[in-house]
Protein backbone atom coordinates (compact mmCIF):
# COMPACT_ATOMS: atom_id res chain seq x y z
CA UNK A 1 0.00 0.00 0.00
CA UNK A 2 1.61 3.47 -1.15
CA UNK A 3 1.77 5.91 1.31
CA UNK A 4 0.48 9.37 -0.93
CA UNK A 5 0.61 11.64 2.10
CA UNK A 6 4.45 10.74 2.67
CA UNK A 7 4.87 11.50 -1.11
CA UNK A 8 3.25 14.53 -1.54
CA UNK A 9 4.48 15.88 1.39
CA UNK A 10 8.15 14.86 0.54
CA UNK A 11 7.72 16.39 -2.86
CA UNK A 12 6.27 19.62 -0.94
CA UNK A 13 9.08 19.71 1.31
CA UNK A 14 11.78 19.17 -1.33
CA UNK A 15 10.13 21.92 -3.55
CA UNK A 16 10.50 24.55 -0.39
CA UNK A 17 14.08 23.61 -0.04
CA UNK A 18 15.02 23.72 -3.78
CA UNK A 19 12.96 26.97 -4.15
CA UNK A 20 15.31 28.69 -0.95
CA UNK A 21 18.68 27.21 -2.44
CA UNK A 22 17.86 29.04 -6.05
CA UNK A 23 16.70 32.36 -4.38
CA UNK A 24 20.08 32.13 -2.02
CA UNK A 25 22.23 31.28 -5.27
CA UNK A 26 20.85 33.93 -7.58
CA UNK A 27 20.40 30.50 -10.34
CA UNK A 28 16.71 29.50 -10.55
CA UNK A 29 17.55 27.51 -13.52
CA UNK A 30 18.77 24.88 -11.55
CA UNK A 31 15.25 23.67 -10.87
CA UNK A 32 13.76 21.03 -12.94
CA UNK A 33 10.38 19.36 -11.85
CA UNK A 34 9.50 16.84 -14.88
CA UNK A 35 11.12 14.56 -17.27
CA UNK A 36 10.63 16.97 -20.41
CA UNK A 37 12.94 19.30 -18.54
CA UNK A 38 15.72 16.42 -18.47
CA UNK A 39 15.86 16.53 -21.87
CA UNK A 40 17.13 19.71 -22.18
CA UNK A 41 20.52 18.70 -20.13
CA UNK A 42 21.37 15.37 -22.28
CA UNK A 43 24.66 13.89 -22.24
CA UNK A 44 26.40 10.94 -24.56
CA UNK A 45 26.29 8.09 -23.06
CA UNK A 46 24.24 8.94 -20.08
CA UNK A 47 20.45 8.33 -19.42
CA UNK A 48 17.96 10.07 -17.32
CA UNK A 49 14.55 9.06 -16.43
CA UNK A 50 11.77 8.84 -14.20
CA UNK A 51 10.09 5.65 -11.71
CA UNK A 52 6.82 6.43 -11.11
CA UNK A 53 3.40 4.44 -10.07
CA UNK A 54 0.37 3.87 -12.31
CA UNK A 55 -1.22 7.01 -10.57
CA UNK A 56 1.90 8.77 -12.10
CA UNK A 57 3.52 9.15 -8.23
CA UNK A 58 7.35 9.43 -7.98
CA UNK A 59 8.52 6.27 -7.07
CA UNK A 60 11.45 7.29 -4.22
CA UNK A 61 14.56 4.84 -3.87
CA UNK A 62 13.81 2.62 -6.87
CA UNK A 63 16.15 0.66 -8.26
CA UNK A 64 17.72 1.59 -11.83
CA UNK A 65 20.40 -1.53 -13.11
CA UNK A 66 21.70 -2.31 -15.82
CA UNK A 67 21.36 -5.89 -16.98
CA UNK A 68 24.10 -8.02 -16.53
CA UNK A 69 26.32 -4.94 -14.82
CA UNK A 70 26.96 -4.02 -11.49
CA UNK A 71 25.96 -0.24 -13.21
CA UNK A 72 23.41 0.75 -11.29
CA UNK A 73 21.75 3.46 -9.07
CA UNK A 74 18.77 4.55 -7.36
CA UNK A 75 15.82 7.38 -7.99
CA UNK A 76 15.40 10.73 -5.63
CA UNK A 77 12.98 12.42 -3.88
CA UNK A 78 11.44 12.95 -7.60
CA UNK A 79 11.41 9.41 -8.73
CA UNK A 80 14.55 10.96 -11.29
CA UNK A 81 17.57 9.37 -11.83
CA UNK A 82 20.96 9.38 -14.07
CA UNK A 83 22.87 6.68 -14.96
CA UNK A 84 26.46 7.10 -16.62
CA UNK A 85 27.86 4.56 -19.41
CA UNK A 86 24.44 2.80 -20.32
CA UNK A 87 24.22 3.79 -24.36
CA UNK A 88 23.19 0.17 -24.57
CA UNK A 89 21.76 -2.52 -23.12
CA UNK A 90 19.06 -3.22 -20.89
CA UNK A 91 17.92 -1.49 -18.01
CA UNK A 92 16.17 -3.39 -14.38
CA UNK A 93 13.92 -1.22 -12.88
CA UNK A 94 12.62 -2.58 -9.38
CA UNK A 95 10.55 -1.74 -5.95
CA UNK A 96 9.60 -3.38 -3.33
CA UNK A 97 6.27 -4.42 -3.52
CA UNK A 98 6.08 -3.73 -7.46
CA UNK A 99 6.84 -5.70 -10.41
CA UNK A 100 10.28 -5.34 -11.95
CA UNK A 101 10.46 -3.69 -15.27
CA UNK A 102 12.63 -4.27 -17.86
CA UNK A 103 13.48 -1.38 -20.68
CA UNK A 104 15.55 -1.98 -23.62
CA UNK A 105 17.50 1.54 -24.29
CA UNK A 106 18.40 1.17 -27.81
CA UNK A 107 20.83 4.36 -27.41
CA UNK A 108 18.01 6.16 -25.91
CA UNK A 109 18.68 9.27 -23.60
CA UNK A 110 15.52 9.65 -22.15
CA UNK A 111 13.36 7.49 -20.46
CA UNK A 112 10.02 6.94 -18.11
CA UNK A 113 8.89 3.60 -16.30
CA UNK A 114 5.83 2.90 -14.67
CA UNK A 115 5.98 -0.01 -12.26
CA UNK A 116 2.75 -1.72 -11.28
CA UNK A 117 1.78 -3.04 -8.03
CA UNK A 118 2.87 -6.47 -7.11
CA UNK A 119 -0.18 -7.43 -4.66
CA UNK A 120 1.20 -11.20 -4.17
CA UNK A 121 4.16 -10.40 -2.81
CA UNK A 122 2.60 -7.88 -0.27
CA UNK A 123 -0.10 -10.35 0.30
CA UNK A 124 1.84 -13.38 1.17
CA UNK A 125 1.22 -14.73 4.91
CA UNK A 126 4.48 -14.56 7.03
CA UNK A 127 4.02 -17.02 10.12
CA UNK A 128 4.93 -15.11 13.57
CA UNK A 129 5.02 -15.58 17.34
CA UNK A 130 1.24 -14.10 17.54
CA UNK A 131 -0.12 -16.36 14.17
CA UNK A 132 0.59 -15.05 10.69
CA UNK A 133 0.72 -11.34 9.12
CA UNK A 134 0.64 -10.17 5.69
CA UNK A 135 3.99 -8.60 4.15
CA UNK A 136 2.49 -5.59 3.29
CA UNK A 137 1.48 -4.78 7.09
CA UNK A 138 4.79 -6.51 8.61
CA UNK A 139 7.06 -4.68 10.91
CA UNK A 140 9.50 -6.67 12.76
CA UNK A 141 12.66 -8.32 11.62
CA UNK A 142 11.05 -11.39 10.76
CA UNK A 143 13.49 -13.87 7.45
CA UNK A 144 10.86 -16.28 5.32
CA UNK A 145 12.15 -18.76 3.32
CA UNK A 146 10.31 -20.65 0.96
CA UNK A 147 11.03 -24.53 1.69
CA UNK A 148 10.76 -26.10 -1.99
CA UNK A 149 12.72 -23.27 -3.20
CA UNK A 150 15.54 -22.91 -1.03
CA UNK A 151 15.86 -26.78 0.35
CA UNK A 152 15.20 -28.57 -3.06
CA UNK A 153 18.25 -29.93 -5.06
CA UNK A 154 20.15 -29.46 -2.12
CA UNK A 155 22.80 -33.05 -1.33
CA UNK A 156 21.46 -32.92 1.83
CA UNK A 157 18.43 -34.69 4.10
CA UNK A 158 19.63 -32.07 7.39
CA UNK A 159 17.41 -29.21 7.29
CA UNK A 160 19.91 -27.57 9.59
CA UNK A 161 22.66 -27.91 7.20
CA UNK A 162 20.47 -26.72 4.35
CA UNK A 163 19.86 -23.57 6.08
CA UNK A 164 23.28 -22.90 5.93
CA UNK A 165 23.84 -19.14 4.23
CA UNK A 166 20.58 -18.74 3.30
CA UNK A 167 18.98 -16.74 6.18
CA UNK A 168 21.38 -13.50 7.58
CA UNK A 169 22.48 -13.57 11.28
CA UNK A 170 21.90 -17.85 11.37
CA UNK A 171 25.19 -19.07 11.70
CA UNK A 172 25.32 -23.41 11.86
CA UNK A 173 28.52 -24.68 12.86
CA UNK A 174 29.80 -27.93 11.77
CA UNK A 175 32.60 -29.89 13.24
CA UNK A 176 32.11 -32.68 10.46
CA UNK A 177 30.89 -33.41 7.22
CA UNK A 178 29.36 -36.82 8.29
CA UNK A 179 25.54 -36.55 7.74
CA UNK A 180 25.36 -38.24 11.34
CA UNK A 181 26.53 -35.03 12.80
CA UNK A 182 23.71 -32.19 14.40
CA UNK A 183 25.05 -28.74 13.66
CA UNK A 184 24.80 -26.40 16.48
CA UNK A 185 22.76 -22.82 15.92
CA UNK A 186 23.36 -19.81 16.56
CA UNK A 187 20.83 -16.40 15.41
CA UNK A 188 21.89 -13.65 17.62
CA UNK A 189 25.71 -14.25 17.90
CA UNK A 190 27.66 -14.61 21.14
CA UNK A 191 25.41 -12.67 23.09
CA UNK A 192 25.27 -14.45 26.28
CA UNK A 193 27.99 -16.38 27.86
CA UNK A 194 25.12 -18.80 28.39
CA UNK A 195 23.30 -21.44 26.38
CA UNK A 196 22.02 -18.98 24.05
CA UNK A 197 20.06 -21.26 21.12
CA UNK A 198 17.47 -20.38 19.27
CA UNK A 199 14.03 -22.09 20.22
CA UNK A 200 12.60 -24.35 17.22
CA UNK A 201 9.16 -24.80 17.21
CA UNK A 202 7.27 -27.14 14.47
CA UNK A 203 3.85 -26.37 14.18
CA UNK A 204 3.52 -24.37 17.19
CA UNK A 205 5.31 -27.55 19.15
CA UNK A 206 8.75 -27.18 21.00
CA UNK A 207 11.81 -29.47 19.22
CA UNK A 208 15.23 -30.20 19.82
CA UNK A 209 17.73 -29.37 17.38
CA UNK A 210 18.62 -32.74 16.59
CA UNK A 211 14.97 -33.18 15.54
CA UNK A 212 16.21 -30.73 11.99
CA UNK A 213 18.07 -33.65 10.98
CA UNK A 214 15.25 -36.18 11.25
CA UNK A 215 12.09 -34.44 9.85
CA UNK A 216 11.72 -34.66 6.14
CA UNK A 217 12.55 -31.63 4.25
CA UNK A 218 9.81 -32.67 1.81
CA UNK A 219 7.49 -31.55 4.63
CA UNK A 220 8.02 -28.24 5.11
CA UNK A 221 6.34 -25.10 3.83
CA UNK A 222 8.66 -22.66 5.24
CA UNK A 223 10.32 -21.51 7.96
CA UNK A 224 10.28 -18.01 9.41
CA UNK A 225 13.23 -16.69 11.80
CA UNK A 226 12.33 -14.16 14.56
CA UNK A 227 15.10 -11.88 15.63
CA UNK A 228 14.30 -9.25 17.42
CA UNK A 229 11.17 -8.06 20.10
CA UNK A 230 8.74 -10.10 17.50
CA UNK A 231 10.13 -13.27 19.19
CA UNK A 232 9.47 -11.68 22.93
CA UNK A 233 6.20 -13.56 23.04
CA UNK A 234 8.03 -16.19 23.61
CA UNK A 235 10.16 -15.04 26.95
CA UNK A 236 13.08 -15.79 28.12
CA UNK A 237 13.36 -19.07 25.39
CA UNK A 238 13.76 -16.77 22.52
CA UNK A 239 16.69 -14.97 24.18
CA UNK A 240 18.35 -16.54 21.22
CA UNK A 241 15.74 -15.97 18.33
CA UNK A 242 12.84 -18.51 17.28
CA UNK A 243 12.74 -20.47 14.30
CA UNK A 244 9.08 -21.36 13.29
CA UNK A 245 8.51 -24.23 10.78
CA UNK A 246 5.55 -25.18 9.25
CA UNK A 247 4.49 -28.34 7.45
CA UNK A 248 2.56 -28.83 4.47
CA UNK A 249 -1.13 -29.00 4.25
CA UNK A 250 -4.20 -29.71 2.04
CA UNK A 251 -5.77 -27.71 -0.53
CA UNK A 252 -9.58 -28.22 -1.51
CA UNK A 253 -8.68 -29.76 -4.96
CA UNK A 254 -8.30 -33.13 -6.55
CA UNK A 255 -6.52 -36.36 -5.21
CA UNK A 256 -2.65 -35.64 -5.84
CA UNK A 257 -0.11 -38.08 -5.80
CA UNK A 258 3.45 -37.27 -5.53
CA UNK A 259 6.54 -39.13 -5.99
CA UNK A 260 10.32 -37.81 -5.90
CA UNK A 261 13.98 -39.14 -5.21
CA UNK A 262 16.96 -38.69 -5.82
CA UNK A 263 20.42 -40.36 -5.82
CA UNK A 264 23.84 -38.65 -4.88
CA UNK A 265 27.46 -39.64 -4.99
CA UNK A 266 29.30 -38.56 -2.18
CA UNK A 267 32.96 -38.24 -2.92
CA UNK A 268 35.86 -36.46 -1.93
CA UNK A 269 36.43 -32.66 -2.88
CA UNK A 270 40.13 -32.28 -2.11
CA UNK A 271 42.98 -35.32 -1.34
CA UNK A 272 45.59 -33.23 0.33
CA UNK A 273 49.28 -33.97 -0.63
CA UNK A 274 50.99 -36.40 2.20
CA UNK A 275 55.00 -37.14 1.89
CA UNK A 276 56.31 -40.20 0.64
CA UNK A 277 58.11 -43.25 3.39
CA UNK A 278 61.72 -41.58 1.91
CA UNK A 279 60.61 -38.35 2.51
CA UNK A 280 59.07 -39.01 6.25
CA UNK A 281 62.39 -40.93 6.87
CA UNK A 282 64.56 -38.08 6.10
CA UNK A 283 62.23 -35.82 8.12
CA UNK A 284 63.10 -38.13 11.20
CA UNK A 285 66.63 -38.32 10.46
CA UNK A 286 66.43 -34.55 10.70
CA UNK A 287 64.43 -34.21 13.44
CA UNK A 288 66.42 -36.71 15.45
CA UNK A 289 69.48 -34.47 15.67
CA UNK A 290 68.09 -31.69 15.69
CA UNK A 291 66.42 -32.42 18.64
CA UNK A 292 68.40 -31.78 22.39
CA UNK A 293 69.21 -35.04 22.87
CA UNK A 294 70.31 -35.30 19.20
CA UNK A 295 73.46 -37.44 20.13
CA UNK A 296 71.28 -40.54 21.80
CA UNK A 297 69.09 -42.16 18.39
CA UNK A 298 65.45 -42.96 19.69
CA UNK A 299 62.95 -43.62 17.15
CA UNK A 300 60.64 -46.73 17.59
CA UNK A 301 63.83 -48.97 18.55
CA UNK A 302 65.10 -48.46 14.90
CA UNK A 303 68.67 -47.86 14.21
CA UNK A 304 69.96 -45.05 12.36
CA UNK A 305 71.41 -46.93 8.86
CA UNK A 306 67.59 -48.53 9.10
CA UNK A 307 66.09 -45.20 9.00
CA UNK A 308 68.48 -44.37 6.30
CA UNK A 309 67.96 -46.69 4.10
CA UNK A 310 64.19 -46.01 4.00
CA UNK A 311 65.54 -42.42 3.12
CA UNK A 312 67.15 -44.28 -0.40
CA UNK A 313 63.82 -45.83 -0.98
CA UNK A 314 64.83 -48.74 0.07
CA UNK A 315 62.49 -51.29 1.95
CA UNK A 316 62.81 -53.95 4.56
CA UNK A 317 59.60 -56.42 5.36
CA UNK A 318 58.26 -57.70 8.79
CA UNK A 319 61.14 -56.38 11.93
CA UNK A 320 60.64 -57.41 15.07
CA UNK A 321 61.35 -54.41 17.48
CA UNK A 322 60.51 -54.72 21.24
CA UNK A 323 57.98 -57.71 20.66
CA UNK A 324 56.06 -55.21 18.20
CA UNK A 325 56.42 -56.09 14.56
CA UNK A 326 56.74 -53.69 11.79
CA UNK A 327 57.33 -53.69 7.95
CA UNK A 328 58.66 -50.38 6.26
CA UNK A 329 58.29 -49.43 2.98
CA UNK A 330 58.79 -46.08 1.22
CA UNK A 331 56.44 -46.71 -1.20
CA UNK A 332 53.87 -47.63 1.85
CA UNK A 333 49.97 -46.44 0.39
CA UNK A 334 48.54 -43.47 2.00
CA UNK A 335 46.33 -44.84 4.33
CA UNK A 336 43.14 -42.80 3.42
CA UNK A 337 42.97 -43.57 0.09
CA UNK A 338 42.05 -47.12 1.01
CA UNK A 339 39.39 -45.43 3.52
CA UNK A 340 37.65 -42.82 1.33
CA UNK A 341 36.05 -43.65 -2.00
CA UNK A 342 32.76 -43.25 -3.98
CA UNK A 343 29.80 -44.05 -1.59
CA UNK A 344 26.01 -43.19 -2.67
CA UNK A 345 23.06 -41.70 -0.57
CA UNK A 346 19.48 -41.83 -1.89
CA UNK A 347 16.34 -40.53 -0.70
CA UNK A 348 12.71 -41.31 -1.83
CA UNK A 349 9.09 -39.24 -0.51
CA UNK A 350 5.70 -40.29 -1.43
CA UNK A 351 2.73 -37.72 -0.47
CA UNK A 352 -1.43 -37.83 -1.60
CA UNK A 353 -2.91 -34.67 -1.27
CA UNK A 354 -6.44 -33.12 -1.94
CA UNK A 355 -9.64 -33.12 -0.49
CA UNK A 356 -13.07 -30.89 -0.69
CA UNK A 357 -14.46 -27.44 0.72
CA UNK A 358 -14.83 -29.62 4.23
CA UNK A 359 -12.05 -31.66 4.82
CA UNK A 360 -8.38 -31.07 3.08
CA UNK A 361 -5.65 -33.53 3.98
CA UNK A 362 -2.06 -34.26 3.28
CA UNK A 363 -0.14 -37.62 4.01
CA UNK A 364 3.76 -38.70 3.27
CA UNK A 365 6.17 -41.22 3.78
CA UNK A 366 9.66 -40.49 3.59
CA UNK A 367 12.60 -42.86 3.24
CA UNK A 368 16.66 -41.64 3.28
CA UNK A 369 19.59 -43.30 3.10
CA UNK A 370 22.46 -40.85 3.80
CA UNK A 371 25.94 -42.10 3.80
CA UNK A 372 29.40 -40.53 4.32
CA UNK A 373 32.91 -40.99 2.04
CA UNK A 374 34.03 -44.02 4.37
CA UNK A 375 33.76 -46.54 1.67
CA UNK A 376 35.27 -49.65 3.45
CA UNK A 377 32.24 -49.55 6.33
CA UNK A 378 28.96 -48.56 6.33
CA UNK A 379 29.37 -44.53 7.74
CA UNK A 380 25.81 -43.29 7.87
CA UNK A 381 22.04 -43.10 9.25
CA UNK A 382 18.51 -43.90 8.16
CA UNK A 383 15.48 -41.94 8.08
CA UNK A 384 11.82 -43.07 8.44
CA UNK A 385 8.83 -39.92 8.10
CA UNK A 386 5.45 -40.07 8.46
CA UNK A 387 2.90 -36.90 8.60
CA UNK A 388 -0.43 -36.42 8.24
CA UNK A 389 -2.12 -32.98 8.05
CA UNK A 390 -5.99 -32.58 7.97
CA UNK A 391 -8.25 -29.95 8.59
CA UNK A 392 -11.67 -30.11 9.27
CA UNK A 393 -14.48 -27.41 8.33
CA UNK A 394 -17.58 -28.57 10.80
CA UNK A 395 -19.22 -25.02 10.42
CA UNK A 396 -19.12 -21.62 9.11
CA UNK A 397 -17.26 -20.55 12.15
CA UNK A 398 -15.55 -23.65 13.30
CA UNK A 399 -12.67 -25.50 11.91
CA UNK A 400 -10.52 -27.83 13.31
CA UNK A 401 -6.92 -28.60 11.96
CA UNK A 402 -4.76 -31.96 13.60
CA UNK A 403 -1.08 -32.76 13.07
CA UNK A 404 0.03 -36.38 13.24
CA UNK A 405 3.98 -37.42 12.53
CA UNK A 406 6.88 -39.97 13.56
CA UNK A 407 10.20 -39.55 12.48
CA UNK A 408 12.63 -41.88 13.21
CA UNK A 409 16.30 -41.74 12.97
CA UNK A 410 18.69 -44.73 13.23
CA UNK A 411 22.51 -44.06 12.91
CA UNK A 412 25.10 -46.49 12.28
CA UNK A 413 28.93 -45.83 13.03
CA UNK A 414 32.14 -46.87 13.34
CA UNK A 415 33.34 -46.55 17.17
CA UNK A 416 36.77 -45.39 16.72
CA UNK A 417 37.13 -42.29 14.33
CA UNK A 418 39.51 -41.64 10.87
CA UNK A 419 42.58 -40.12 13.23
CA UNK A 420 43.79 -43.50 14.20
CA UNK A 421 46.73 -44.56 12.96
CA UNK A 422 47.27 -41.70 10.29
CA UNK A 423 50.21 -40.58 12.46
CA UNK A 424 52.17 -44.29 11.86
CA UNK A 425 50.94 -45.14 8.42
CA UNK A 426 54.46 -45.28 6.83
CA UNK A 427 55.51 -48.12 9.89
CA UNK A 428 52.48 -50.02 10.53
CA UNK A 429 51.40 -52.21 7.61
CA UNK A 430 47.22 -52.81 6.97
CA UNK A 431 47.65 -56.10 6.46
CA UNK A 432 49.81 -59.15 8.28
CA UNK A 433 51.73 -61.78 6.19
CA UNK A 434 48.86 -64.25 6.03
CA UNK A 435 47.00 -61.28 4.61
CA UNK A 436 44.23 -59.83 7.57
CA UNK A 437 43.96 -56.83 9.34
CA UNK A 438 47.44 -55.90 11.02
CA UNK A 439 46.63 -54.77 14.68
CA UNK A 440 48.73 -54.12 17.71
CA UNK A 441 48.20 -52.02 20.82
CA UNK A 442 50.94 -49.99 20.61
CA UNK A 443 49.09 -46.60 19.68
CA UNK A 444 46.73 -45.84 17.12
CA UNK A 445 47.98 -47.92 14.27
CA UNK A 446 45.80 -49.42 11.33
CA UNK A 447 42.90 -46.78 10.68
CA UNK A 448 41.17 -49.81 8.47
CA UNK A 449 41.40 -52.45 11.14
CA UNK A 450 40.28 -49.68 13.51
CA UNK A 451 37.06 -48.76 11.06
CA UNK A 452 36.36 -51.58 10.10
CA UNK A 453 36.34 -54.11 13.23
CA UNK A 454 36.54 -51.86 16.47
CA UNK A 455 32.89 -52.42 16.76
CA UNK A 456 30.58 -49.76 15.98
CA UNK A 457 27.91 -47.21 17.77
CA UNK A 458 24.43 -47.24 16.63
CA UNK A 459 21.53 -45.07 18.04
CA UNK A 460 18.14 -44.32 17.56
CA UNK A 461 15.86 -41.20 17.47
CA UNK A 462 12.31 -40.89 17.47
CA UNK A 463 10.25 -38.15 17.50
CA UNK A 464 6.05 -38.47 17.55
CA UNK A 465 4.09 -35.60 17.60
CA UNK A 466 0.38 -35.07 18.34
CA UNK A 467 -1.38 -31.78 17.91
CA UNK A 468 -4.65 -29.46 16.66
CA UNK A 469 -6.18 -26.62 16.96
Amino acid sequence: MKNDFFKISSKRILFSMMMASALLAGSPQAIFAGVNEIQAVMQTGTVKGQVVDVQGEPIIGASVLVKGTTNGTITDFDGNFTLGNATRGTLVVSYIGYKAQEVIIKGRNLVKVVLQEDSEILDEVVVVGYGTQKKATLTGAVSVIDADETLKGRATTNVATSLQGTIPGLTITRTTSRPTEDPTLSLRGGISTNDNKPLILIDGSEAYTWELNTINPNDIENISVLKDASASIYGARAAGGVILITTKRGKAERLTVTYNGAVTANFQGKRYPAATGSEWAKMMLSAAHEDINGSVWSIMDFTEDEFKRVANNEAFDWTTKSGIKYRIDPLNAYQPDYVYGTTWSHNHNLSISGGSEKIQTKTSIGFADDRSIIKVTYDGQKKYNFRNNTDFKLGDYVKLATNIAYDNRYKNVPSKGIGFGLQDFYVFPLYTEDGTKYYDNFGGNNVLAHLTEAGRTKNKFDSFRLGGK
